[in-house]
């Protein structure tokens, strides 16, 4: 006599027999869409900061500009020693927003807005023309360096996409 368990049980091991491909199948077929996600999450991420570096090169350059204004102002008449240091502090508060947007990645730019923002107050302090040239030249240096990190991260990402 035929035994209906053992039928049942010969069916169900052909369905897990045929299942189990379709289901590693399917499983690769998530894996793969799940790291293209990643791949393109990535290129998101890394255009995001692209255009985070453009706009805080941006505020830099702004704030170099005052502070060379303030530096050809110094000394001549009719210009009040006040508003050069209204003009100062508010270069250090943009220059201070600048430390908390840059990413935490570029360390040397932080510290040389850091440099830069003591010259500022040693100014404020001392009222030294030397200072306020120290402090132009540590903003033109991270000018250059955070231009220099956004063309190396558009660089790297047209080889990303040439290689694909």
């Amino acid at each position: 006599m035929i035994d209906i368990g053992d039928i049942v049980g010969n069916i169900a091991s052909v369905c897990s027999i045929i299942g189990l491909p379709i289901a590693l199948y399917q499983i690769s077929g998530i894996k793969s869409k799940a790291e293209a996600t990643e791949v393109g999450l990535n290129r998101l991420l890394e255009m995001k900061e692209n255009e985070n570096l453009e706009q805080i090169c941006t505020q830099i350059f702004n704030q170099q500009q005052e502070l060379a204004q303030i530096q050809a102002s110094i000394g001549k008449e009719g210009i009040k020693p006040k508003r050069q240091d209204e003009k100062c502090k508010s270069i250090i508060n943009e220059l201070n927003q600048c430390i908390f947007q840059i990413p935490v990645k570029y360390e040397e730019a932080t510290k040389s807005l850091e440099e830069c923002i003591a010259c500022l107050q040693d100014y404020l302090k001392n009222n030294s023309g030397e200072k306020l040239k120290e402090a132009s030249d540590y903003l033109y240096t991270i000018l250059r360096g955070l231009k220099k990190a956004k063309e190396k991260n558009i660089n790297e990402q047209l080889k990303d996409i040439a290689h694909q």
